[in-house]
């Protein structure tokens, strides 16, 4: 394999969790099922490909199905079909740093209609979908300062360049100091946006990451907080979103 084939599959495991063992025939026996749908191509360099390199196994689950789906041409870090969904432990502890101080916190794994899965907080959180949007909130809100909430849709039919500048323009509109951060990785790999309403403690706050949702449409994730939230709501919901991942669900 090339270096850059090499330095993908790495990349990308560095994202995930391992699986147990158990679960690697399996995989393999479903992954096959799907690749049998792929291009007679495709699929006889998939079959060679398999033959020619067991060593393969020694990878683990997730190192498999990574090198499948690069194998088949698909975007890497990115499952394909749903067994690969069944790789994301149903809960963890991630070590969240907040205001400086360090804290363990349990999460548990949401899987969204829209085609995502994210790990988030239920003692702190719920999750609603409304009008075709998931919505991720406290449980506990002030009424005394702005919404705090992140919300997630997908739009199928537009790309991350066109909703750029349309979101863009509709901030500048609405907010006194608007930020096109362009190109980020972290939390997410996608286009910041940032608005705020001014420098007061309370005044609202917005972020829009525009994701590639790989098959030509875009993930918009909006989050909204208050400006002392910053360090709090705002670095909590970014830590949601470093856990984002896109996947095909079967019985979307």
């Amino acid at each position: 394999m090339s270096k850059e084939f090499d330095d993908k599959i790495k990349k990308s495991l560095m994202k995930k969790t391992d699986s147990s063992r158990e679960l690697k025939e399996e995989i393999w026996s479903k992954i096959e099922e799907q690749i049998d749908n792929e291009q007679m191509e495709g699929k006889r360099r998939m079959r060679k490909q398999k033959r020619s390199n067991r060593r393969f196994f020694g990878l683990g689950s997730i190192a498999a199905a990574l090198i499948l789906m690069f194998l088949v041409g698909t975007a890497p870090g990115h499952a394909v079909i749903d067994i690969v969904r069944e790789l994301f432990v149903p809960e963890k502890v991630i070590v969240e740093e907040l205001e400086g101080m360090e804290e363990n916190t349990d999460v548990t794994l949401q899987k969204s209609k829209l085609g995502y899965v994210i790990y988030f907080d239920e003692e702190r959180f719920i999750l609603e979908n409304l009008d075709n949007k998931d919505r991720i909130s406290p449980k506990e809100q002030a009424d005394y300062v702005p919404e705090v909430s992140m919300e997630i849709e997908q739009i199928e039919d537009k790309d991350i360049e066109n909703l750029t500048v349309e979101i863009e323009n509709k901030l500048k509109e609405e907010y006194k100091t608007v930020l096109n951060e362009g190109k980020v990785e972290i939390p997410i790999e996608g286009i910041l946006l940032y608005g705020n309403k001014g420098d007061n403690w309370d005044d609202e706050v917005v972020k829009y990451y525009l994701v590639d949702n790989t098959q030509g449409g875009t993930f918009i994730i909006k989050q909204q907080f208050f400006l002392e939230a910053s360090e709090g709501f705002g670095v909590r919901f970014d830590n949601m979103l470093k856990e984002f991942q896109i996947v095909i669900l079967e019985d979307k």
